[in-house]
């Protein structure tokens, strides 16, 4: 009868429709699955970055401060020398040279001059 067939066309419909919300559903959590998935991937690899970003920082920081301790440890050096250095026999050396360096041509005219004789 056409009543039977119209009941049964309903059934099927609520049928095919109680499948399609299902396999929907299913769809959705598989798709928000994967997506966790992925966020869970990406946030895993920004920690590692972070850590290699924090150590490298650590260990540019414990350079600086070894390289500044460092020169501090320098100058502390160069001011206690610097109390002994005997400046009036650097002075005298300077000048020495100066006078050697400004008489160095004419020792050399002499030279050649004796050279000849």
């Amino acid at each position: 009868s056409a009543e039977a067939s119209l009941a049964e066309m309903k059934s099927m419909l609520a049928t095919f429709r109680r499948d399609a919300v299902r396999n929907g559903r299913r769809a959705a959590i598989s798709e928000a699955r994967t997506a966790e998935r992925e966020a869970i991937a990406k946030a895993a690899a920004w920690s590692a970055d972070a850590s290699k970003f924090v150590a490298e920082a650590e260990r540019r920081r414990q350079e600086a401060n070894t390289a500044f301790n460092t020169s501090l440890a320098a100058m502390a050096a160069v001011e206690t020398w610097r109390s002994k250095w005997p400046l009036e026999e650097i002075n005298r050396g300077i000048a020495s040279s100066q006078a050697a360096n400004a008489s160095a041509s004419e020792m050399h005219v002499i030279a050649v001059a004796v050279e000849r004789t």
